[in-house]
């Protein structure tokens, strides 16, 4: 089964390098797109919004003959569920990590603080000790160049109910 790995806010496809060797082990074929303006801190992402990240991981799927299934991280599960919405027919599960589909109207974060159009990444003392375990000296200074944009005015919203949207606990679906 083709697998498309979206990062979460702030990364880049490479994000998913500790998994997606597994995937490729049980006979997955890995897809870790890096989204358009988060190639480095350094891009433009003047005129990138959630609709062009949208845009890029439908053709993606687009791309692929068989059914794919989506996984989304964090900021990543908003646009797997609009791909989704996008595509049902080609989409045979949506799994969801540290995430999930929105309620109508809410917004992914709104307690973000922006720059401009631009979300940097939130100082590490906006987080407890619980959801920093893990994260090394090495992966927080990994994670600090990347930004994300989003126009204020493009929410980043629910869209209707997709319908395959599955959950799965292993790397064999």
């Amino acid at each position: 089964m083709d697998v498309i790995l979206i990062p979460g806010f702030w990364l880049r496809g490479d994000s998913w390098d500790g998994i997606a060797p597994a995937l490729r082990d049980a006979g997955h074929t890995v897809h870790t797109p890096t989204l358009p303006g988060l190639e480095s801190a350094e891009a433009d992402r003047s005129e990138v919004t959630l609709r062009t990240h949208i845009d890029s991981v439908v053709a993606l799927v687009d791309a692929i003959e068989a059914p794919v299934a989506l996984v989304g991280h964090s900021g990543g599960g908003v646009i797997a569920y609009a791909v989704t919405d996008a595509r049902p027919e080609r989409i045979s599960r949506v799994i969801y990590v540290d995430s999930g589909p929105l309620g109508e109207g809410d917004s992914i974060n709104d307690q973000l603080p922006s720059d401009g159009a631009d979300i940097p990444l939130p100082d590490w003392t906006l987080f407890d000790d619980r959801q920093l375990v893990g994260l090394t000296d090495e992966l927080r200074a990994a994670s600090v160049p990347a930004r994300c944009r989003s126009r204020r005015g493009s929410r980043w919203t629910r869209w209707s109910s997709p319908a395959a949207t599955r959950t799965a606990t292993s790397a064999r679906w």
